[in-house]
């Protein structure tokens, strides 16, 4: 159980694997277990000794940073596009994304929708194509007929950049490297999205398009406004009843070389899909518009088949937007690793920020217009986490979803200190979750919901402490226990929260 003890200026509580102090003016500083301190330290050593590393620029690879975005005429059954801009034999071979101007997409009576959606379609599925031809410089021939006649039609096109990257990975020695990333915008399309004959396995099938084996790389850009990496944002049927798009990068394990951090550094990963959400926020993404949770357009996805995981990961410095589906994904029960994202920019996301149960620290954040900010499962995770002096508007869903505790074993201690959130939805919330720690944060208008619907664990919520947070415009119960039998909540500590609403008055009752 979390414990309170006052000491001159400074106001400790500690738990097992944690102490943080809060001093007068509400400022938290933690000191974490000696375990991961010492991973850390390691990790530092081996940056230290980065200044002896290669370097590798993957333009001497073939890389060329020249997507762009223009607007096109197309015409139904036809394979010509017809644009303004001056294309030349240089640009065959180069890949397109056409938005809105594929054949017609149609919702099977057997599939996962069953022929019905709740929403007004577009019909249109988006293309991805290739460049064949160009005749006049205006008139560009591609792989596939167009399935409807209109003008001022948003493309997305570019050298298809998958070879270069992951030729100039492989060449990286075992010793850690640089991969340098100059400015320009580098278009990365999933082999999928292009293969007419790819068709999904399942619904949660989905396929990369850069796949990393190793540790000891540190992707390095000019800045998030120079150095670009646009993903497939255009969506197609591709045999299941749902919408499918591939995502960048995969991290697989089993990890053979883990000679350093994997680290991604200065870098805009762009997912470059053109809807924003609507009334229909669930997945799988919705096979006549594209809309919705979609289980194949990520980020970042850490998977594989067995350990080890990298020890170490870090992406920091890069913005992310446009993603339909969860940005960055995690290991489950594979093996644990250090995942640290800092100072980092989310924008215009369908889907969570984080979806991970390896041991984090996400801090210096800044979220914006996304469905859901984190879904954590405790039960793999074997280490504290921290998530801390992030600042999080404009979510039409919720926070942090905390779950997966069991009855088992003990929980690692989640610190949730220092962050601004401010939506109108829940900000945090557990269903089950154990020793989570809620501490110095400013809410306006959002809460903290314990025992959330959505229950998934073997075991209840307990041993949480909320203490020193400030709610603002608070539209019910800053802090609301909902759960009740397994998801029921007990050993909760609040102690010095600022409130300008009572808290629910059978909150006691639910301990």
């Amino acid at each position: 159980m979390t414990k309170l003890t006052c000491d001159g200026r400074l106001t400790r509580f500690h738990s097992a694997s944690m102490e943080v102090f809060i001093d007068h003016d509400h400022i938290c500083r933690a000191r974490y277990d000696k375990p991961l301190l010492f991973l850390l330290a390691g990790w530092l050593m081996l940056l230290a000794h980065q200044t002896q590393a290669a370097t590798l620029n993957v333009t001497n690879y073939g890389a060329i940073g020249d997507c762009a975005n223009i607007t096109v005429s197309v015409s139904s059954n036809s394979s010509v596009v017809v644009t303004t801009n001056q294309f030349s034999t240089a640009d065959v071979g180069k890949v397109m994304c056409l938005f809105g101007v594929g054949h017609y997409a149609n919702l099977s009576t057997n599939g996962y929708f069953g022929g019905s959606y709740g929403g007004t379609p577009a019909n249109h599925q988006d293309m991805v194509v290739s460049i064949l031809s160009v005749a006049n410089g205006t008139n560009v021939t591609i792989s596939s007929a167009c399935g409807v006649t209109t003008n001022n039609i948003l493309c997305t096109y570019g050298t298809q950049n998958i070879m270069a990257f992951s030729n100039c990975i492989a060449a990286a020695p075992t010793n850690p490297t640089t991969i340098y990333i100059p400015k320009g915008n580098y278009l990365l399309i999933p082999p999928t999205a292009l293969d007419t004959n790819y068709v999904q396995a399942t619904i949660f099938s989905c396929s990369p398009t850069i796949t990393i084996r190793r540790g000891g790389l540190h992707f390095l850009g000019d800045g998030t406004n120079l150095t670009i990496l646009t993903g497939n944002g255009a969506w197609q049927q591709k045999g299941n009843d749902c919408a499918y798009r591939g995502y960048m990068f995969s991290i697989f394990s089993p990890i053979t070389n883990d000679s350093g951090p994997l680290i991604f550094d200065s870098i805009q990963i762009n997912g470059n899909a053109v809807r924003n959400h609507g009334p229909y926020t669930f997945w799988p993404a919705v096979p006549t518009d594209g809309s919705g949770w979609d289980n194949s357009h990520h980020a970042i996805v850490e998977g594989g088949v067995s350990p080890p995981c990298n020890a170490y990961k870090l992406i920091t410095n890069c913005l992310f937007c446009h993603w339909h589906g969860e940005t960055l994904q995690g290991l489950y029960g594979l093996s644990d690793g250090y995942y640290e994202v800092a100072n980092c920019t989310f924008v215009d996301g369908n889907a969570t920020v984080f979806n991970s149960a390896l041991t984090h620290n996400y801090h210096g954040n800044v979220i914006s217009d996304y469905y859901e900010v984190e879904e954590f499962y405790e039960a793999y995770c074997s280490n504290t986490c921290n998530f801390e002096n992030n600042f999080i508007t404009n979510i039409y869903s919720g926070g942090i979803a905390i779950n997966g505790a069991v009855s088992n074993r003990l929980m690692s201690t989640y610190n949730i200190v220092s962050n601004t959130f401010s939506f109108n939805k829940w900000a945090i919330g557990t269903c089950p979750a154990q020793n989570v720690n809620i501490v110095g944060n400013y809410f306006n208008q959002a809460g903290v919901v314990l025992g959330l619907a959505g229950y998934q664990g073997s075991t209840v919520n307990s041993n949480i402490f909320i203490a020193f947070n400030t709610f603002t415009n608070s539209p019910g119960n800053p802090i609301y226990v909902e759960g009740g039998g397994q998801n029921r909540v007990l050993n909760v500590t609040v102690v010095s929260n600022s409130a300008a609403a009572t808290i629910n008055s059978y909150f006691a009752d639910s301990f």
